[in-house]
């Protein structure tokens, strides 16, 4: 009977787990996305990052360690459930939010507020340089546009491209309305 009650707690978080991944994944991502809203855009992205990346390879694995570090998801959540007569406590959020690939690690504190930039793992993160230059190039041909959580991605793709021998996709997510919590 214990047996029972422990898998059915499991498969419950199994899921929950399996929804939440559900809900992340579920706003019409493409690849493409900006191809008639700012055409030439991976154009802009790899021609910008030529100049840095043909200087300084090493700077392909730290752009992909900064798209890491900002897509890394953190859930905070507690709720009870009963499930056969038992009271467990399984995770479940307070206020239902999502971090992750919103661009939180480009913004820079003020003050006392202290952002995702200045967090102790991501002080060691570089190349905030080519970001920056990437997002205003795409700017100057279509201002507005492109979100800097793509700006992020796309660098990451074209870095990892211009050093490897084998194409990488990532989607665009702009479509999705991210919210950086700073």
């Amino acid at each position: 009977m214990a047996i029972q009650k422990i898998l059915t707690v499991l498969f419950l978080y199994l899921a929950l787990a399996f929804l939440l991944v559900e809900l992340t994944n579920a706003g019409g991502l493409q690849l493409g996305f900006y191809q008639r809203t700012c055409p030439g855009a991976e154009l802009i992205v790899h021609q910008t990052l030529y100049r840095y990346i043909s200087r300084d390879r090493t700077l392909a694995a730290s752009l992909l360690r900064m798209h890491f570090h900002d897509c890394f998801i953190r859930v905070s959540f507690e709720a009870k459930v009963i499930v056969c007569n038992l009271n467990h406590t399984i995770p479940y959020p307070n206020k239902f939010w999502f971090q992750g690939c919103d661009a939180s690690v480009l913004i820079s504190s003020t003050g006392n507020n202290q952002t995702e930039k200045d967090a102790i793992p991501n002080k060691t993160l570089r190349g905030f340089n080519v970001i920056d230059a990437v997002k205003s190039a795409l700017e100057k041909k279509c201002p507005g546009v492109v979100s800097c959580a793509d700006v992020l991605a796309l660098v990451a793709r074209g870095s990892v491209m211009m050093v490897s021998d084998s194409p990488t996709q990532f989607i665009t997510a702009d479509s999705l309305h991210h919210y950086a919590f700073a």
